[in-house]
């Protein structure tokens, strides 16, 4: 099993404030306009302590049926974790300002894909060196 530990992530105030519109949720009206919003992300990004943990699984393995996207083909699995910072920071600023409790579920999303997107980046070249082809990231719930 691999990790990396502590590497840094970004919350780009663009994504963010896509995924918000895509989630319906009026950053505005919250009063999140893009100068309150930075300084918040910025703090979020302070309090991330990312980690990854991953592992390429090869056929045949008990477990392949399960959870391998097609039988006969190995699979990854990556577990993402950000660590407490963020949960800490969105006690203490929805407490005075619960309007801004979507915002945080919308940026551990947004961290969570990031970290899950650099694991399957070292993934990808690890196949490309073997002449494999990742199938598209299928999370597990």
């Amino acid at each position: 099993m691999r990790k990396i530990i502590g590497f840094k992530l970004s919350l780009r105030l663009k994504e963010i404030q896509r995924r918000a519109k895509r989630a319906r949720f009026d950053l505005a009206s919250a009063g999140l306009q893009e100068p309150e919003l930075q300084p918040l992300l910025d703090q979020a990004i302070r309090t991330l302590k990312p980690a990854v943990l991953f592992e390429t699984f090869p056929h045949p393995d008990a477990d392949q049926q399960l959870l391998s996207p097609l039988p006969g083909l190995a699979y990854s699995l990556v577990l993402s974790s950000l660590g407490k910072g963020l949960s800490d920071l969105r006690a203490g600023t929805t407490r005075d300002n619960p309007a801004q409790l979507p915002l945080w579920d919308i940026a551990e999303e947004a961290a969570l894909d990031e970290s899950v997107r650099i694991a399957a980046t070292i993934l990808e070249d690890e196949a490309l060196k073997e002449s494999c082809e990742l199938s598209p990231i299928t999370p597990l719930t």
